[in-house]
């Protein structure tokens, strides 16, 4: 799973246009109960840049998810 600005990274999107993607459920998003954190699957974004159409390079794109480091999500309880 990861976040919004790695979802944005993996897809060259900016984050507004991402939310809007979201919002009009084109792009599978996932959001844990009780948190307004929003998270995505690789393989659900793989999936939408298949068939989005664009002209991708899945090459670049596969090196640049292995790339991207993962970072933790801020917790809104802290941490205990």
């Amino acid at each position: 799973m990861v976040g919004i600005e790695e979802a944005c990274q993996i897809l060259g999107l900016k984050k507004p246009t991402l939310y809007h993607k979201v919002q009009k459920k084109e792009i599978k998003s996932y959001k844990p109960l009780g948190c307004k954190m929003i998270l995505f699957k690789r393989s659900d974004l793989m999936e939408w840049i298949e068939h989005n159409g664009r002209n991708f390079d899945m090459d670049s794109i596969k090196v640049q998810i292995e790339n991207c480091i993962r970072h933790r999500p801020k917790s809104k309880m802290g941490d205990y």
